[in-house]
């Protein structure tokens, strides 16, 4: 096969290292057409360019990015990122380190061949490419999935302590648990008292909805510091999506349980769009955002009756300064700056209860700093994390002056990717995975008469949206303050939910000790993130 043989390697080596699969069959083919000796110069030509053509397509296909089909629907979105952008995301496919080890690997075979007959081997290996791949990953270490920080302790992804070894992982089975849990989550729906009677009691909402913050995102030193102030923690809070317009709809839904990623796009029961509740309730809603919110449709979904369902008027940047520009080229909005305007705002125009929905782009992937030359945006992600987190700290401290009674929750859209894994590169949140998932939620209750001596409540169970909006909506209905107000939460109460992820082709399930990928064909796999 001469050169072909390295391209043969290259990817047998790939496979091996877990950056690729090798489907044997199509392999073994296209390697005995290259092998098929043909005389006229003509068509040996022809051979070479058709095999270059099939050989990019057959390495595609190999390889574990998403579907042709699904990356011919995301090329419009891919039109709006910077051409700085575009030029970082490709760098991140080139790995130094498995480069220079498949220049080695060349350079020794290349010496081997002065001796032996490489196609042979080569077509050997081919054959075994998955009894030798098996042998691998059973002494490969790395390839155990790591848990994210939310899960290190010894529960397994749904709070349940069966092993592998006891649970039927069928695809049968896996289709009839998925259909279970949706089943199960259609029955829950959250509701809440009306203020109206007892204003006095009543507290203002603010929904900080962060994109791309996930615990694998945070360096373990920054963990404790971080969050050591709020006053609840959610340790094992999973957002259901790794993209921001479904986790948006899914927040904006949260008094209802998960539902699956097509029905997002349709309208669902009134009682479950947080709107409609809080409005009922005795609120007046408000919306904002630090950014345009052109990208995708982001604005819009949010207020489309059938989708998010936030019809309350973009309030706008109201004058803040630029903190950064979007990794789409439009400016972002310092954060402070955007939240202390509106807070002068509503003490000035309004005086009943307010519930508010916020929405931050600043850890978005391409976002570049005003200041910044050189360098990735991932270099740059602690510094612009560091930063939200004091922003978020500082405008805590505005509100206590106020003396209002103001609950934030401060909730994650879905994680940043910032590591990637042998599946995805970093920025890459195709896979809905625990890793982009599991995110750091937690509650301020910021005036909240009670709190004297107050302790973090850390709640280590399996939660999404309707754990959290529980919460709220029992802090509502228990609104007398001589009820202490750990009481009035009703924390061992709060709904549990087991781990499920979905994407428009790809969805995650917990079962047992272990996760399973659902791929757009349907079939079920044991999912195991690799570290890249």
């Amino acid at each position: 096969m001469g050169l072909w043989n390295y391209y043969f390697i290259c990817k047998l080596i790939l496979f091996w290292i877990g950056y690729i699969d090798f489907h044997i069959l199509v392999n073994i083919l296209f390697a005995l057409v290259l092998i098929l000796p043909i005389k006229n110069r003509f068509l040996r030509l022809n051979r070479i360019v058709l095999g270059i053509l099939v050989a990019i397509a057959l390495l595609y296909y190999d390889s574990k990015l998403p579907g042709f089909q699904r990356l011919l629907s995301a090329a419009p979105s891919l039109k709006g990122f910077t051409a700085e952008y575009m030029l970082e995301l490709v760098s991140r496919f080139i790995n130094p380190r498995i480069v220079q080890g498949l220049l080695l690997a060349i350079l020794v075979i290349s010496v081997l061949g002065l001796k032996l007959r490489i196609t042979s081997f080569v077509l050997l290996f081919m054959l075994g490419a998955h009894p030798i791949n098996e042998i691998l990953q059973k002494y490969n270490p790395a390839n155990h999935p790591p848990e994210a920080v939310a899960c290190n302790d010894t529960d397994t992804p749904n709070g349940e302590g069966e092993t592998i070894a006891n649970l039927d992982t069928s695809d049968k089975n896996l289709d009839k648990m998925l259909a279970d849990f949706y089943a199960d989550q259609a029955k829950i729906s959250v509701g809440f008292d009306s203020v109206k009677a007892n204003p006095e009691a009543a507290f203002d909402i603010i929904l900080f909805h962060i994109c791309s913050l996930a615990w694998t995102d945070i360096e373990p030193a920054d963990v404790g510091p971080m969050f050591a102030d709020f006053d609840v923690l959610f340790k094992k809070f999973n957002s259901g999506a790794s993209y921001s317009g479904p986790a948006a709809i899914r927040l904006l839904r949260g008094a209802c349980g998960l539902q699956p990623h097509e029905a997002l796009y349709t309208a669902t029961a009134s009682q479950c769009y947080l709107h409609d509740a809080f409005a009922q309730a005795g609120y007046q809603t408000q919306l904002m955002l630090n950014h345009d919110g052109n990208y995708e449709n982001f604005l819009p979904s949010l207020q489309m009756r059938e989708r998010g369902g936030w019809v309350a008027p973009l309030l706008g940047e109201l004058g803040a300064r630029v903190g950064m520009k979007a990794f789409y080229g439009s400016p972002i909005y310092d954060d402070l700056d955007v939240l202390t305007r509106w807070l002068d705002q509503k003490r000035s125009s309004i005086s009943g209860p307010v519930a508010l929905y916020y929405n931050t782009i600043s850890l978005h992937d391409g976002n570049k700093l005003l200041n910044q030359t050189g360098g990735s945006t991932i270099e740059t992600y602690n510094t612009r994390l560091k930063e939200l987190i004091s922003d978020y700290k500082k405008f805590l401290e505005v509100l206590k002056k106020t003396k209002r009674p103001t609950l934030v929750l401060f909730v994650p859209e879905h994680g940043a990717s910032i590591r990637g894994d042998a599946l995805q590169i970093p920025g890459m949140r195709e896979i809905p995975s625990p890793e982009i998932t599991m995110v750091p939620t937690g509650m301020n209750l910021v005036n909240f008469p009670g709190k004297d001596n107050w302790k973090q409540v850390v709640i280590d169970k399996p939660t999404s949206y309707t754990a959290a909006f529980t919460l709220i909506a029992n802090l509502i209905h228990n609104n007398s303050a001589a009820v202490p107000l750990l009481d009035r939460m009703d924390i061992p109460k709060l709904p549990k939910t087991p781990f499920l992820a979905q994407n428009e082709q790809t969805l995650i399930m917990g079962y047992g000790s272990k996760y399973f990928l659902r791929d757009p064909s349907g079939k079920w796999s044991e999912y195991k993130s690799t570290g890249r």
